[in-house]
C-alpha cells in the first residue's frame, strides 16, 4: 500500500505492512462498534414498541372502567358525537334558561303567616341558581382531557401505526373541531352572563335601596311617617 506526500511532486510513498494492519484492525474495531450501537438501538426501538403496546392496552382498560363520558381518540365519529351532544346542551340551557329574578319578592317576609314562602332575593338565589359556571366548566374540562388523549395518541407510534391515514385525517379535523368547540363555549357562556346580568352579577359597590319616605340629613338617611313596604301604614315595622 502507498500513501501520498502533500509535496509539489506528489510522489508516493510505501507503508509498512504493519502500519496496514494497524489501519485493518481499526477499522474492524469501528464496524464492530457500528454493530454493537445498531444492537443497542434495536433493542431499543422493540422495547420502545412494546411499552407503546402495553400503554395504549392501559389507555383502552382505564376509559372502559371509567365511564367519564369521554370519547375514544381512535374513533373520529365518537368524537363528533360527543361535539354535537355538548353543543346541543348548552344551546338548550342558553335557550330555556329562566331569570330568577323576575319571581323576587321582598314584601314575603313581612307577614306572620306560618305557611308563607320567602321570595328574597338571597333565598332565591340559593334555591333557583343554576349554577351555569360549574356546568360549562365541567364541558371545557371534558375538551381539555379530550385534547391530551388525541395528543398521547399521536404520540403513540404503535398506535397510529393502527389506523389508515383518512382515520389520521378525520383524527386531526376532530382535534381542530375541539379547540374551536372551547371557544365557542366561552362566548355562549359570555353570552349568557351578559343577557341577564340581574341572575349571575353581584356588583362590588351597590348601593342600598331605601324605602320611599326616608330624608337623607348629612349623608346619612333619616326616616319620617310610616314605612311604604309594610302593607298597612299604621303599623309599626322593623323597617322604621
Amino acid at each position: 500500500m502507498v500513501k501520498k506526500t502533500g509535496d509539489k511532486e506528489n510522489t508516493a510513498l510505501l507503508i509498512s505492512e504493519k502500519e496496514m494492519q494497524d489501519r485493518e484492525n481499526k477499522y474492524v474495531q469501528h464496524l464492530q462498534d457500528v454493530s454493537v450501537s445498531c444492537g443497542y438501538i434495536r433493542e431499543a426501538t422493540t422495547e420502545c414498541e412494546r411499552l407503546d403496546q402495553e400503554k395504549a392496552k392501559q389507555d383502552h382498560w382505564e376509559h372502559f372502567i371509567r365511564c367519564d363520558g369521554l370519547p375514544r381518540p381512535y374513533i373520529p365519529p365518537e368524537m363528533r358525537t360527543f361535539l354535537a351532544k355538548k353543543r346541543h346542551y348548552q344551546q338548550f340551557d342558553c335557550d330555556h334558561s329562566v331569570d330568577w329574578t323576575l319571581s323576587v319578592d321582598e314584601n314575603t317576609i313581612l307577614t306572620q303567616n306560618v305557611f308563607r314562602t320567602d321570595k328574597t332575593r338571597n333565598t332565591m338565589k340559593e334555591t333557583m341558581n343554576d349554577h351555569v359556571g360549574d356546568r360549562f366548566e365541567n364541558d371545557i374540562t371534558m375538551f381539555l382531557d379530550t385534547l391530551v388523549k388525541i395528543e398521547c395518541m399521536l404520540d403513540n407510534e404503535t398506535e397510529m401505526a393502527r389506523v389508515s391515514f383518512e382515520t389520521k385525517m378525520e383524527i386531526m379535523d376532530a382535534r381542530k373541531e375541539i379547540e374551536e368547540e372551547i371557544e365557542a363555549s366561552f362566548d355562549r357562556l359570555t353570552y349568557r352572563i351578559i343577557r341577564m346580568d340581574g341572575v349571575y352579577m353581584n356588583s362590588a359597590q351597590a348601593m342600598p335601596l331605601w324605602p320611599l319616605g326616608v330624608t337623607y340629613a348629612n349623608d346619612m338617611p333619616s326616616i319620617s311617617g310610616d314605612c311604604v313596604m309594610c302593607p298597612y301604614a299604621s303599623i309599626k315595622c322593623s323597617h322604621l
